[in-house]
């Protein structure tokens, strides 16, 4: 079946990666074990760095907006539209390398999966090199500032910067005067 509610922009990406991720690590047996089987069955993974870690998730399960169990249960969708949205966007492009190919390995044994073979896709504007160098990750909270919290979320939502809060909130469509002292306060 169909589906044409895609990614917007890698953010939407990095946040399917995390929806993905939170399943591999939950408590019910149940979301873990569907997470496996959708790593299992990948055949084409997008690569993100986090920190100094490759994370590797289906590209079809993350090629698709605010993905979650129900919507891929519903209508899993087409790899191939996601692998030629990702290339024809320049989101991300083909890659293959020997260090991606021992990574990914690695990562896979890292979550219990024994897979020897995947292909890769790498975000457009980088190289295996990014990929290899030493990074950092910063975990910042723009709302240490008192009187500036709401121009300081605009301004990473506007920038299409990941922010990080502490509960299982979706907060997509937040309103900052209703919702104001529960998320700040």
């Amino acid at each position: 079946m169909e589906r044409t509610d895609f990614i917007e922009n890698r953010t939407d990406v990095i946040k399917n990666i995390y929806t993905l991720y939170s399943y591999l690590r939950s408590n019910s047996e149940e979301e873990r074990d569907w997470a496996l089987n959708r790593c299992k069955q990948g055949k084409w993974y997008i690569v993100e760095p986090f920190g100094n870690m490759l994370f590797f998730a289906p590209s079809r399960f993350v090629g698709y907006k605010n993905n979650n169990i129900a919507k891929h249960t519903e209508n899993h969708g087409d790899g191939t539209q996601t692998n030629e949205y990702f290339r024809r966007n320049k989101l991300y492009k083909i890659s293959e390398n020997e260090f991606l190919s021992k990574q990914f390995k690695n990562f896979m044994l890292s979550i219990g999966i024994k897979k020897e073979s995947a292909q890769f896709f790498i975000p457009y504007n980088q190289d295996i090199s990014d990929l290899q160098s030493d990074h950092k990750c910063y975990f910042i909270c723009p709302t240490h500032c008192s009187g500036q919290k709401e121009d300081a979320w605009k301004s990473f939502f506007k920038k299409g910067i990941m922010a990080i809060g502490w509960n299982d909130t979706d907060y997509s469509n937040y309103n900052f005067g209703r919702n104001n002292k529960r998320i700040c306060g």
